[in-house]
């Protein structure tokens, strides 16, 4: 049995119970016997005990029935007391707790038939309780038929909450958002702007944020000191007098794919009542290979279930892979670092570098946007980040206009008129990703035109046929 997470559960368990005096019914078949925790174990004795009776086991009435408490149940009484409700599944937990319970009873019987049978003796009772053991777990880790097999009608599947964005477009509650750069190009400090927008609500340029919500940015890269400093100048640039206190931070890095990091995690979201929860970055909160889709899938989709039960909208900082992590092209959105199941597992991905990110949702379409940075290294240094459209910036349409000519001018030569992207490339001095992204808002609006040739070659052409001129 791992004590430290069966501890935990004991104590959430009944520091919930005493905020449900009514809870009976949800903690079903669990016993006094199910605790390890000789405090949990006395104080759900003595609920138990009030609430068998028709009585509201309140921690006063609890207390009463103790007559005399030990120092440990007595602490847990103190912090149920002070504890507001917490919104906790009582049937999972207890659930939960009595599958700690019957997998460390599964261990001791199995020990007890093998020391049987080195005996010579017919262990024939204990394997029974095996068996009976083994069932009682597998039913558990199904969580009953009413759990696992539910069944929704289709008119009655669930609309899209109108609150469910935080930043229209970045960020969404139950949903993991990635954020994927190249090293050293500001990832970090986009996000605390963007964590400083939310928790004052503050649009974060072209997305909207219309109400302030608590972020709770969890830092293992960069030490606290310099995070601090970051921090307060950034918020300067905002005009703001400090970092707002809807803003959090937690510089230990937990491990969501072991019981206790997890553990750890959701205390940290449940204690701070968080919205937004930032990872910086991914690789230092798991221990998966990252280049393994088989090992990195359960750590996705752990994410996406932590979302789903806390109501948040985690921000998962990553890097892109070493390939194309000082290219152009920001608007390529398969560049993040090791196996596909990362970006795969994110309804919502981020992409580029400081001069252009690209955004994908599932959801909608959003603008990509450019990040600009103004310092001032005074006595009290200020960061301003300003946050702009990379397409209507006036060397964005220059570098448009020069390659749409490009395309004109080469495809009077170019059979059928097509012009392959290797050559405008080349003319331009730049690659390939570049001219895609010089040349989008001229195919969005009409003016060239896109063609895939074999082996997945790009071609552009003008709208209008090009003629020789003489």
């Amino acid at each position: 049995m791992n004590t430290y997470q069966d501890a935990d559960t004991e104590r959430r368990l009944v520091a919930e119970l005493m905020m449900r005096p009514h809870a009976i019914d949800d903690v079903g078949e669990l016993t006094e016997a199910h605790f390890s925790n000789e405090g949990a174990r006395v104080l759900f004795g003595a609920w138990r005990k009030v609430a068998a009776r028709g009585g509201r086991p309140t921690c006063g009435t609890v207390a009463i029935e103790l007559g005399s408490l030990s120092a440990e149940a007595h602490d847990l009484l103190m912090q149920a007391a002070e504890l507001a409700p917490i919104a906790e599944d009582l049937p999972a937990l207890s659930r939960h707790l009595r599958h700690l319970h019957a997998e460390a009873e599964l261990d001791r019987a199995l020990r007890m038939a093998f020391a049987t049978l080195d005996g010579g003796k017919d262990p024939g009772a204990l394997l029974a309780r095996v068996d009976a053991l083994r069932a009682e777990i597998t039913a558990l880790e199904g969580g009953g038929a009413d759990d696992s097999l539910v069944v929704v009608e289709g008119p009655d599947l669930p609309h899209p909450s109108p609150v469910s964005w935080i930043v229209e477009g970045l960020l969404r509650r139950k949903t993991s958002t990635l954020f994927s750069g190249p090293v050293r190009q500001g990832k970090s400090l986009t996000a605390e702007a963007l964590a400083l927008h939310v928790s004052i609500g503050k649009d974060f340029g072209p997305f909207p944020c219309p109400t302030p919500h608590r972020v709770l940015y969890l830092s293992a890269e960069d030490p606290d000191d310099l995070t601090g400093d970051r921090m307060r100048a950034l918020a300067r640039g905002l005009g703001l007098d400090g970092v707002p206190r809807n803003c959090l931070f937690h510089f230990s890095p937990h491990k969501i794919d072991t019981a206790a990091g997890l553990s750890a995690i959701r205390r940290l979201i449940r204690d701070t009542r968080a919205d937004v929860v930032t990872f910086d970055t991914l690789s230092h909160f798991h221990g998966g290979d990252e280049n393994d889709n088989s090992a990195m899938t359960p750590v996705m989709e752990t994410f996406t279930a932590l979302a789903r039960e806390t109501d948040t909208a985690p921000l998962l900082l990553h890097h892109h892979r070493k390939g194309g992590s000082n290219g152009e092209g920001g608007d390529d959105l398969d560049r993040s670092r090791g196996a596909t199941s990362i970006a795969a597992n994110c309804p919502i991905v981020i992409s580029g570098r400081r001069e252009r990110y690209a955004v994908r949702t599932k959801y909608q379409e959003p603008p990509p946007f450019a990040l600009r940075l103004e310092e001032d290294d005074g006595e009290a240094p200020s960061i301003r980040l300003i946050v702009y459209d990379p397409d209507d910036a006036p060397e964005s349409r220059a570098a448009t206009a020069e390659a749409v000519s490009t395309v004109q001018r080469l495809a009077v030569t170019a059979k059928g008129g097509a012009v392959p992207r290797e050559a405008i490339a080349e003319i331009l001095g730049v690659n390939r990703n570049t001219v895609s992204n010089r040349l989008k808002a001229a195919i969005l609006s009409g003016v060239v035109k896109v063609e895939r040739g074999l082996r997945d070659r790009v071609f552009y052409r003008p709208a209008t046929p090009a003629t020789c001129q003489t």
